[in-house]
């Protein structure tokens, strides 16, 4: 059976698209199939894979691409209404605490019937609603 440790797969990945923030974004595909090529590697073991595949968050990393001439308000304005044009479903970006809180309910015991799949949390973006 093949391990490839969660290092290798992460550096693996941002060798191949250049950094991690672009492979999520580009690379899904990519990354479930790996997601369900280990899935099937771990099954003897007892191990559950599992992605969490994100829409758009709110995070830092956003913030810090903030231009410097906006003001707080105009940039938390901007972020709304990117949220509202853009996020199909719930008009809205996604917090980081409930794209946390999709991570540890797929690791819960309650859900360790959930494996081979990747979880979508991206306020019906995919869905297109």
């Amino acid at each position: 059976m093949r391990r490839v440790p969660v290092e290798a797969f992460v550096a693996g990945v941002v060798r191949k698209y250049g950094a991690l923030h672009v492979a999520l974004n580009n690379a899904g595909i990519q990354i479930v199939k790996q997601l369900h090529e280990m899935t099937v590697e771990e099954w003897d073991d007892n191990i559950r894979v599992a992605a969490i595949s994100p829409g758009t968050t709110d995070t830092p990393l956003l913030d810090s691409r903030r231009p410097p001439n906006i003001t707080d308000e105009q940039w938390a304005a901007g972020k709304a209404q990117y949220g509202a044009d853009n996020v199909d479903a719930l008009r809205r970006m996604a917090r980081p605490e409930e794209i946390a809180a999709a991570a540890l309910a797929v690791a819960s015991p309650e859900m360790s019937f959930v494996t081979g799949t990747s979880v979508v949390v991206d306020g019906g973006m995919l869905a297109g609603l």
